[in-house]
């Protein structure tokens, strides 16, 4: 029996001479890993994000009762500018309207878009337009392109912000 104890005594002195100094047991994070991307990629692809319906944000005004602001008229018909080429060359025959109808007694006859600036500048002081109602532009289509630019160039000029283009037939 003493000669078996030295023999596992030597054993075990072998096995400790033979590991390398230094070595570290580690673990193989492989798979952990592959699990935890897939389960990743799983929540990712089965969560909705959709915002719930139904709810808006708003906030109250903090006064109560009657605003010390004076009414302002809310604009109900847009400015209206016509565009139509005239028989001389380069000129085109420019009217505006801010009525329902666009009939002769409401056009009013520009000449340039000099005065076109200024009378759309001097509309917006009137009441119930502001530089915030619709200017519509609209021009033939026979009618040169820098001249759709030229009334555009006026309106803003003039500090309208909602300006529209329509044709006219």
């Amino acid at each position: 029996m003493k000669g078996q104890e030295k023999d596992i005594a030597n054993l075990w002195r072998g096995r400790r001479k033979s590991r390398r100094p230094g070595f570290v047991f580690t673990l193989n994070l492989t798979p952990m890993m592959d699990v935890m991307f897939n389960l990743l990629v799983f929540f990712l692809v089965s969560t909705s994000f959709n915002l719930p319906e139904g709810l808006l944000e708003s906030r109250l005004p903090q006064t109560q009762g009657i605003s010390a602001d004076p009414a302002v008229a809310v604009p109900v018909v847009p400015v209206k500018v016509f565009l139509e080429p005239a028989t001389v060359r380069g000129t085109t025959l420019i009217r505006v309207s801010s009525s329902f109808r666009a009939d002769a007694a409401s056009l009013m006859l520009v000449r340039n878009y000099e005065e076109l600036y200024g009378l759309l500048k001097e509309m917006s002081h009137r009441p119930g337009i502001t530089t915030d109602t619709p200017l519509v532009i609209a021009a033939r289509p026979s009618t040169a392109w820098d001249q759709v630019v030229n009334a555009y160039n006026a309106a803003l000029r003039a500090r309208y912000k909602n300006i529209v283009f329509a044709g006219w037939k």
